[in-house]
């Protein structure tokens, strides 16, 4: 046996091999064979003599549903585990730093070709608001033969998942006008004349809203909806559609609207006023109309027989009289 040492200071090979000739003979002259060792490397030099990492992120600013690719390029080759070890020489649970991230690694750092070059996908904390984030590579990692690595940190991105939604969207009939049901139960309603005003408050400024793009009206004409707090606040009135008898109707906010950032809000239902809870209002702008009448009409019927009369729409009951006068065929 016998103890080599490698070329220092400096050196770098990743190829090396020790042969042995064949001019060696035993005790008894017999020709050796030859014989070469496996491969081995020589690093002596530090990671950070051929330069410092570069780790990026792929967007200065994340959104609501948005990832990352988080890429870092390494001076030289580095893998998972050292050669011919269990030591870990790179890995994204060790050596990636998300202390000042607002998010996580959903996809763990994989090298592209030889292994200096790696990626990762960040994905972004949901509801979230955080302008200031970075992410480090810390110096715990090494090159392919055990020489400590150098840290380095991404630039600043910004996250912004938190979505625009409604605090308050409602309706209040400037009548007051309420129609009850057979349950006791009232509604809103609009009669003929009646107006009525909608109002819609954010969460935050928003974007892209238009009355006549982001609202579904049912049976009414919504005016073009204003604000006068910096497009947080928006308020707009509706009239009735008129000759219309109709009791399921609502006032539907779609998705299209946005905030600053570009996150996209969510859609609702208009509330009344009076119990934030009802969503549907009465339409009633049609005069009063018989649909169907039985006995027909002209015939003679037995004093035992019923009459029944068929409304369009729920009547007031106080405002239907009968005559209890004797009639003649």
């Amino acid at each position: 046996s016998s103890t080599f040492t490698p070329t220092f200071p400096n050196t770098q090979d990743w190829d090396n091999m020790l042969s042995l000739g064949t001019n060696y003979t035993d005790v008894e002259n017999n020709p050796g064979t030859a014989a070469t060792s496996p491969n081995y490397m020589i690093d002596d030099i530090d990671p950070s003599t051929n330069g410092v990492p570069i780790l990026t992120l792929s967007s200065p600013l994340l959104l609501y549903g948005q990832t990352a690719e988080l890429r870092v390029v390494f001076p030289e080759p580095v893998t998972s585990v050292l050669p011919n070890t269990s030591i870990a020489s790179f890995s994204s649970a060790a050596n990636i730093n998300l202390d000042n991230a607002t998010g996580s690694l959903t996809t763990a750092m994989s090298p592209i070709g030889n292994g200096t070059t790696w990626r990762g996908t960040f994905t972004p904390t949901n509801n979230m608001e955080v302008d200031n984030n970075t992410i480090t590579l810390d110096a715990s990692w090494t090159d392919q033969v055990g020489n400590p690595g150098t840290s380095v940190t991404t630039s600043n991105f910004k996250v912004d998942t938190k979505r625009p939604t409604v605090s308050s969207f409602t309706f209040s009939v400037t009548d007051n006008t309420t129609f009850t049901n057979s349950d006791n139960i009232p509604f809103p309603a609009l009669k003929p004349g009646d107006n009525a005003t909608l109002t819609l408050v954010f969460s935050e400024v928003v974007t892209n809203f238009s009355s006549d793009d982001n609202i579904t009206a049912d049976n009414v004409s919504l005016a073009t909806m204003t604000s006068t707090d910096n497009n947080i606040t928006w308020t707009g009135i509706f009239t009735p559609t008129d000759n219309i008898s109709e009791f399921n109707n609502t006032l539907t906010l779609a998705s299209g609207y946005t905030d600053i950032a570009s996150n996209t809000g969510t859609g609702t239902s208009a509330k009344w006023s009076f119990d934030n809870l009802t969503s549907n209002y009465v339409i009633d702008t049609g005069a009063a109309a018989v649909s169907s009448f039985s006995p027909a009409n002209n015939v003679c019927i037995p004093i035992t027989d019923n009459i029944t009369v068929t409304f369009d729409f729920p009547m007031f009951i106080y405002s239907i009289t009968t005559s209890t006068s004797d009639t003649y065929c």
